[in-house]
């Protein structure tokens, strides 16, 4: 199957924020997935060389693309120049019923994600491919969720799913042994979230179902919807791209598969 990607270049003049060259593109996929994003390339890049990418997922908010992104760059361009990583935002192609507010679907976003990355950025740099780093808020972390399921075998690297949702759990998943052994996710989420819920199935779901054996989450701090304090995401986002280390909170078994069990005669389900 060949996939035609096109990329148009947008009426932004790029512009020089300290070593960096900002540019804004737009980017169609082969499904007609329209996704405006913008990337930041440090005057340090070498042309061809392998790079690794920090990509920002915004959660249900309301504006434009365009608006969208100038509200979570700059952000993003900060963490990722700490940690020597190309930072690259991402505005959702589509929006809710009311048309303002721009929300990531589930079946058709992680095709066009995949797709924008294969594609370099429109040729702007070349991804390495275990060097793809995602972090997502609120609805953001729900497509981060969808992503993994779909392509985590393509990539290595790791995730940051903050304050957000994991409400499509496939118990039949089976990651690749790549993936299970060395992708780093880590879930942030605060006990008075009205997402929390399924912030602490998403961990249990990953480390137990899915078996990933770099898992961290932080899920004991108070705090309303997305109210986790920034030096919780800057631990998180270091330990994802393996510049520190953070032990395992040992959690409670949530689901585990019959056949990974070694005989069963009877099951009993109590209160």
């Amino acid at each position: 199957m060949i996939l035609i990607f096109s990329l148009f270049l947008v009426s932004f003049t790029s512009v020089f924020s300290a070593n960096f060259t900002v540019s804004t593109a737009t980017f169609t996929d082969s499904q007609g997935q329209i996704a405006k994003y913008r990337i930041g390339v440090p005057d340090t890049y070498i042309a061809g060389e392998e790079a690794r990418v920090l990509i920002y997922l915004h959660g249900n908010n309301s504006g434009t693309q365009d608006e969208l992104l100038d509200m979570w760059y700059s952000r993003n361009q900060r963490e990722a120049d700490e940690r020597n990583l190309i930072p690259i935002t991402v505005a959702s192609p589509g929006t809710r019923l009311d048309g303002t507010t721009r929300q990531w679907s589930e079946d058709k976003d992680p095709q066009m994600l995949d797709e924008l990355i294969q594609s370099g950025f429109g040729g702007r740099i070349n991804v390495q491919q275990d060097g793809v780093y995602l972090w997502g808020d609120s609805q953001g972390t729900c497509f981060i969720n969808s992503f993994l399921l779909a392509k985590a075998d393509v990539y290595g690297g790791g995730a940051l799913g903050n304050c957000g949702c994991f409400n499509y759990l496939n118990n039949s998943y089976t990651p690749g042994e790549d993936f299970r052994d060395n992708y780093r996710l880590y879930i942030l989420g605060t006990t008075g979230d009205f997402l929390y819920n399924p912030s602490v199935n998403g961990y249990r779901f990953y480390r137990w179902t899915a078996g990933l054996k770099n898992i961290r989450g932080d899920l004991s701090r108070p705090g309303d919807h997305c109210t986790a304090p920034s030096s919780a995401v800057d631990s998180a986002l270091s330990w994802i791209i393996g510049d520190i280390d953070i032990d395992e909170t040992p959690d409670e078994v949530h689901w585990q598969r019959i056949s990974t069990l070694d005989s069963i005669q009877s099951l009993d389900i109590d209160s």
